[in-house]
Formats: structure tokens, sequence, C-alpha cells
């Protein structure tokens, strides 16, 4: 697994995503966390728009509880918003998440056992 920092990132969002999009395990030392991320576009009724799906992440287990998700996760709304990207955050099981993720402007997706998530882009908010 490459180890990636926010630049990394953004330069990956920022090339030519394949046609069924691009996705890739990050690991972000800085943050003690690594991510399984999707660059791709999904359905939003009523229409395909371009999509950062955060399918899996862990926090190294000696560094939990520190807010280095809560950092990452900002760093990662900020990075979207720029490019203009919903956000789809798929299964999760985290109590805690479930209540933060609501407190920072995601919709429930109806029916989605577990739970997952959508941030509209900034231009449909």
């Amino acid at each position: 697994m490459r180890q990636f920092t926010l630049a990394d990132l953004c330069g990956w969002l920022d090339s030519e995503p394949a046609r069924l999009g691009k996705r890739e395990w990050f690991e972000f030392p800085g943050f003690h966390l690594k991510a399984y991320l999707r660059h791709t576009r999904r359905y939003f009724v009523p229409k395909i728009r371009p999509s950062l799906d955060i399918a899996s992440f862990e926090v190294e287990e000696e560094w939990r509880g520190q807010g280095n998700f809560s950092l990452w996760f900002e760093s990662m709304l900020k990075i979207t918003d720029q490019r203009n990207l919903f956000v789809f955050v798929e299964s999760v099981l985290n109590d805690n998440l479930n209540h933060s993720l609501l407190e920072n402007g995601f919709q429930l997706v109806e029916g989605s056992v577990p739970p997952c998530y959508i941030r509209k882009s900034p231009d449909e908010r």
C-alpha cells in the first residue's frame, strides 16, 4: 500500500477518472489511518454525478480516540467541496460516526443496511 498525503489525494482526484471509476487503498501516515476510496460517478436522483466514495477506513489501534479520523475527514470534506463532489460513505457500523455524519450535512440513504450516507456537492446544497 502506498503512502499518501492530502496533496497526493488531490492529484489522484484531479487526474482523469476511468470510465467505471478508480479505486485504491490509501495510507495516510500523518493521520495514522488507511482508507479505501473510490472516485466514481453515482446516480443521485435525478442524475449521475461525480462522487468520492469512502468504502472503508481504519485508524491504527494505538491512535484511536485521538481525533485523527476527525481531522482527516474534515480535510476530505474541504477537498471534495473544492472539487464539487458528492461524498458517499458506505456501510457505517459505528454509532458515533452515524451521528457525526448527520451533523456534518450528510443524509441517510433510505433503506440501506448497514446505513450509508451521502453529502451533496456544494452546488446542490
